[in-house]
């Protein structure tokens, strides 16, 4: 979105060092916000979405090198989402290998996500298409990434893709929800009318609660801990809570969901 856009820039074009400012300030204008209403969870969870994204890009482009060269050469995925993000390195091998993992179902996550958004918010009628489509056309640059990152066996890479799939739906439908609650006037009746349009259109049987439940649970709550160090948790997390109370969750609803999180 433009927001991620905005942050990549604004890494790309800040010299070595703490960028923090110019992500803050980048962030700002696409949301339409002041710089000083810019959240420290809003800044380290779109830094982490934008190197994501980044390296979405960058695995399209080694493979499409691979097509035309098997012998062409490529950075490292994960040293390239390291040096996106700026997150440091793990101390132990033990410690990277287990990130490497994560990072490559994080990003296989992100290409499935990005091709569901777009599939989900597109004209009624075309949405069962688009979704074939779209699945078709990601299937190879996934488990390039895949193996990439480590996943040889084509089972487990299959196994993961389904379980990523699941994730990246939740999230989507999520987002799509929390976006039409921070419109001004609406309802949460309207959201979730749209919402459950969009799982007409497509097929999907999953109830309109139980996925509001895992993206509140699974995506909002636990954001702070892969974006945000120790020094910066306590701000993150206050600050997820509150973007999930601004999603329309009631704070009884919001107790039970933190302990599941």
């Amino acid at each position: 979105d433009a927001a991620r856009a905005a942050v990549r820039e604004a890494k790309e074009v800040c010299e070595d060092g703490d960028c923090a400012d110019k992500v803050r300030e980048a962030i700002a204008r696409a949301k339409g916000k002041r710089v000083e209403d810019v959240t420290k969870l809003d800044e380290k969870g779109m830094l982490k979405k934008a190197a994501r994204a980044a390296t979405v890009e960058d695995a399209r482009a080694c493979k499409q090198a691979r097509v035309a060269n098997s012998s062409a050469s490529c950075n490292s995925l994960y040293e390239q989402f390291l040096q996106s993000s700026g997150r440091e390195r793990p101390t132990s091998k033990e410690e990277e290998a287990t990130d490497r993992r994560t990072v490559t179902l994080e990003v296989v996550r992100t290409s499935i996500a990005d091709s569901l958004r777009e599939c989900y918010t597109g004209p009624r009628d075309e949405r069962s298409d688009c979704l074939a489509q779209a699945s078709k056309f990601r299937n190879e640059t996934l488990d390039f990434v895949m193996k990439e990152g480590g996943i040889r066996d084509p089972m487990k890479r299959e196994a993961k893709k389904k379980q990523a799939e699941r994730k990246a739906r939740v999230e989507t439908l999520g987002d799509i929800f929390r976006a039409c609650m921070l419109e001004a006037n609406a309802t949460r009746e309207d959201c979730k009318a749209q919402l459950t349009d969009i799982k007409n259109s497509t097929g999907l049987s999953d109830s309109s609660n139980d996925i509001l439940d895992g993206y509140f649970s699974f995506s909002l709550l636990t954001e702070p801990a892969g974006s945000c160090n120790e020094t910066e948790m306590k701000d993150c997390r206050a600050n997820a809570r509150q973007r999930c109370l601004e999603s329309g969750m009631k704070r009884r609803r919001l107790v039970v969901m933190q302990k599941l999180a």
